[in-house]
């Protein structure tokens, strides 16, 4: 789910062929060219999900911070 993440992408390559995907929680590889359009954008034939590495890093979402 989507709802909450513990597991998600944090850090990608900038990589003109990397675009965040539908959610923007996911993103993805386009092996294809890129035309910058909502169909792209949208489509899911001719890219592929990332390889990732899970590391121990805590990250802190906005949300989850406490008033001063």
């Amino acid at each position: 789910s989507h709802a909450f993440y513990s597991r998600e992408i944090r850090v990608i390559r900038n990589l003109p062929e990397i675009h965040s995907w539908k959610d923007a929680q996911s993103f993805r590889y386009h092996t294809q060219p890129f035309h910058y359009s909502f169909e792209d954008y949208q489509k899911k034939e001719g890219t592929r999900k990332l390889n990732v590495a899970q590391v121990k890093a805590e990250i802190y979402h906005y949300g989850w911070g406490r008033p001063p």
